[in-house]
Parts: structure tokens; sequence; C-alpha cells
């Protein structure tokens, strides 16, 4: 998954790119919602919470309609204009890469978070295996996206939405606490799963033709590929867009507020921690990382303290735990070379799960993401249920009991060491 973080955007950068795309496609623009422009002219800091979050909705809504015209609105020769528009608003332009393929070419690349930064080949599959992987699950995806254009299930879907932020406004006076965000949080968690069970059962054989296209052949000719982990994933990505990110304001922000005593106190001993010695953490010194650890440093950085949707962040908490094996082992290979090379012989150490948590541990120190004890709150109970026992479920756990420890640390015993 490419994510990237368009440019800032005001009001009258909207106004903007609505009155050109309107001059192309009268019609369609002229039906979506937009705010009244005498919002435009009021003073910001008098207007309510509600005000500014209404008016945030409704530009979000605007850009996903926009976004959607190619499906939405008939075929036309400037189609291909009003596209030119939209990619320059969101800060990415189309241009065609070495195997002549079109791809995004972002403004700004340091803005870019996904594959470049932390996905790594699944164990046991081929590059080309992957790219296919990859490419198919962008395809169910793209079905799905345009399941979510129908009338029923777009109605569904806002209707849903609005209740979450109508049920959390009437709490703004008075903050909400812990147990309301939680119960919010289970009732968000219901719905994604409701909806990924309803497409994939509706779905399954739309999904199944063109998983048994000629251009995915090579995932299926050993048996091995687990078509309905990889429909369940693709779906999940698409649902959380549609469903996660309109809510995503308002969880965050009663998340920051309800884990914001424990955040503080965790990120204080992480800016301790992180100029440490790996020993300090009790890793093993056979296993001690020459660069320490910066791959699966990088891939929580990037892949969990700066991506969007949680899934995303969920595999990327996989990903890293597992390049903490694939690194060892690399790494292990060269020290091995180089003292076979002097004459002397290296010792094999076994590696096991006493050995990785410590890693874990510093690796989430070193990474310094935000908000870690909210974040945990927010993976804990989005993650799929059918997920909670297996691969994810067990690393989402390490990650858990990395922070629960670094929180637990005393820094008078740290500092008394000095």
């Amino acid at each position: 998954q490419m994510e990237w973080y368009a440019p800032i955007r005001y009001l009258q950068d909207f106004e903007d790119l609505r009155l050109a795309v309107s001059r192309l496609r009268a019609k369609y623009v002229d039906g979506l919602s937009f705010p009244n422009v005498g919002w435009f002219h009021g003073k910001e800091a008098s207007e309510s919470q509600q005000t500014k979050d209404t008016r945030c909705n409704q530009l979000e809504q605007f850009i996903r309609e926009i976004c959607a015209i190619v499906y939405k609105d008939a075929p036309n020769h400037n189609m291909p204009e009003v596209a030119i528009y939209v990619q320059t608003f969101l800060g990415c332009d189309t241009c065609i890469d070495d195997e002549d393929r079109v791809r995004l070419a972002l403004h700004g690349q340091g803005n870019c978070i996904g594959m470049s930064h932390w996905n790594l080949p699944h164990q046991g599959h081929t590059e080309l295996e992957e790219k296919h992987e990859i490419k198919l699950k962008k395809e169910i995806q793209l079905f799905v996206y345009r399941l979510f254009l129908l009338p029923t299930l777009r109605s569904l879907v806002v209707q849903f939405i609005e209740e979450v932020r109508t049920g959390t406004i009437r709490g703004q006076k008075q903050e909400i606490e812990k147990k309301q965000i939680l119960m919010i949080l289970a009732k968000i968690a219901s719905f994604i799963t409701q909806v990924q069970d309803l497409i994939y059962e509706g779905c399954v054989d739309n999904f199944h033709d063109i998983a048994v296209s000629a251009s995915f052949n090579i995932l299926f000719e050993d048996g091995n590929a687990d078509e309905e982990a990889l429909y369940y994933e693709a779906i999940c990505e698409q649902v959380e867009i549609e469903v996660y990110v309109p809510l995503r304001n308002t969880i965050s922000r009663h998340l920051v507020h309800g884990w914001r005593h424990d955040d503080v106190e965790i990120q204080f001993k992480m800016q301790v921690l992180k100029m440490r010695p790996q020993s300090f953490f009790n890793i093993n010194s056979n296993y001690e990382s020459p660069s320490d650890w910066k791959t699966v440093v990088n891939i929580l950085t990037h892949g969990v303290g700066r991506s969007t949707l949680p899934c995303n962040k969920l595999h990327a908490i996989v990903e890293a735990a597992k390049e903490i094996s694939r690194l060892c082992v690399a790494e292990r290979s060269i020290v091995a070379n180089e003292i076979s090379l002097s004459g002397g012989k290296c010792v094999e150490v076994p590696f096991g799960a006493d050995d990785f948590l410590p890693i874990f541990i510093f690796c989430v120190v070193k990474a310094e993401i935000e908000r870690p004890c909210a974040l945990c709150i927010l993976l804990r109970n989005l993650c799929d249920p059918r997920k909670q026992t297996g691969e994810i479920g067990y690393y989402l756990s390490s990650f858990e009991s990395a922070v629960i420890h670094i929180r637990e640390l005393d820094l008078t015993a740290i500092d008394m060491e000095r």
C-alpha cells in the first residue's frame, strides 16, 4: 500500500478546485455538497468545534466525490483535464516507469509512506509472486471501492458515521471517559467486521473470477495461496478507508485525551532510554546488531507510526517482528564469514522467544512512535476478532508488552546505575 501526505490545502484551494472542475463538469459538481460561502467570512476563533468539524467533513466528502467522478459521471473527452486538476490538488502526477507502466509521481517524496519503506516479501514467496499478490489485492480493493459507490451501501456507511459522530458530540463539553471510548471503538469494530463479511459472502465468486484470470495463475499453481485471507486483507483495507478514515479525527481526539497521562509519561521515558546501548535492554550479546536494528526501527517508524489505517499498522508490527529474525540471520552470517576468514570458529546460539522481546523493546524505543499507549488501545480494539489469536494477535501482544515494559520502567533505578 502506497500512502503519502497531501500538501496542506486551505478553503480557497477547495474553492479553486471546485471552480476548475465545474467549468468542465458543471452538472456533476453542482450536485455536490459544499460549505456555504458565508462560513468563510466569520472569525474562526469564535466558531464551535462542531461547526469546524462539519465543514471539514463536507470538504472531505467533496474531494471523495470528485475522485469518484470517473465512475459516477458519464464518459467525456475532458476527463483527463479533470484528472490533472485533482492530481495537482492531491500532490501527485502520473508518469511512465521503465516498464512502460503508469505510476504515481509524488511531489514530496519525503511525505511518502509505504512499500519502499517497510513492505517486505512474505516468507516463501518469490519476488514475482509477491508482485502478483500485490496486484491482485489492488484489483480486489478497486472492486470493493466501486461497491461503496452504490447508493445502498453508501447510505449505510454514511448513516453509521453520522451516528458515531453525533454520539461523541454529545459528550464534548465534559470529556468522554475511557469506558465510553472503548464502547465507541467496539461499535466501530463490529460494524467494520459486519461490512467485511457482507462483502466477502456476497462477492466471493467475483473475487475468484478475478483471481483465476491468466494474470494471477502463478499465485495458485502450487495450491499454497490462501485465497480467503488475501480477499479479506484487500476488503479490510478498503472498508477501513470508507469507515475508519472519516471517523479518524473523532477517534484520535478522544484517544489522545483519554490516555494523555500514560503517553506523556512513556514519551519522557523513551527520550531517556533511546540513548542507552543494546546491552541495557538485556539483549543477548550474541545478537546485538551492528546496525542497531535499523531496518526494524524503520518499519516501526513508518509502518506503525506514520501509516493511517489500523490494518496497515498491524501488518507493519508483524513485518517488524519478522525482520528481527531476518536481520539477525543476515548480520550473524556476515560475522561468521569474517570469523571464518580470520581462522576462528563461530558458535551458533539458538534464537528464542526470550531473545526476541528485549530486541523488540529496544526497537520500539528507537522508533519514537507518538502516543504508543493510545495506539495500543486503538489497534487492540479494531483488530479483527478472527486475527486476535493468530499471527497478528501474537505480535500485537508483543508490541503491547513492549509498551507496558517501557511505561513501567523505574527511571530512578536507571539514574542510580549511572
